[in-house]
């Protein structure tokens, strides 16, 4: 099996990322969306979701972190302190820019396996109620 995963948004010549899995599909990706532009009391139920399902995961998987609002936000998991790389989103009506994801994060530091990150990955959605007000700025 493959999937494609576009390293690109609103670029005519997107380049593209292959990953190659096993036909059982033993190593599930999990990408977190996580929209930042919610009302307070929203913020506490979305981290206690989020870390019941980093519980769910089995060692296999591999899991990446976004956040958006009015820009995007993408965790950089392999750091002993998860922190977040940003890009804006255009404004509304706005044509996108050709943002290439990989600007703003290698595919190496956003989507890491949870056997080897699984502290990081708590770590980072543990400080997710942090950015609700960072990203609306």
């Amino acid at each position: 099996m493959e999937y494609t995963i576009a390293d690109s948004f609103g670029a005519s010549d997107s380049t593209a990322t292959t990953l190659r899995m096993s036909p059982d599909v033993s190593n599930p990706a999990y990408i977190l969306l996580v929209d930042v532009s919610g009302p307070a009391d929203y913020r506490e139920l979305v981290k206690t979701s989020l870390l019941a399902t980093l519980e769910a995961f089995s060692s296999s998987s591999w899991v990446g972190i976004c956040l958006f609002s009015n820009r995007i936000g993408l965790f950089d998991l392999t750091s002993d302190v998860p922190h977040i790389m940003y890009a804006h989103i255009p404004a509304h009506g706005k044509r996108p820019t050709g943002l290439q994801l990989n600007e703003i994060l290698s595919l190496d530091s956003f989507l890491v396996p949870v056997s080897l990150y699984k502290d990081n990955i708590a770590s980072a959605i543990e400080s997710i109620t942090s950015h609700f007000d960072e990203l609306a700025r």
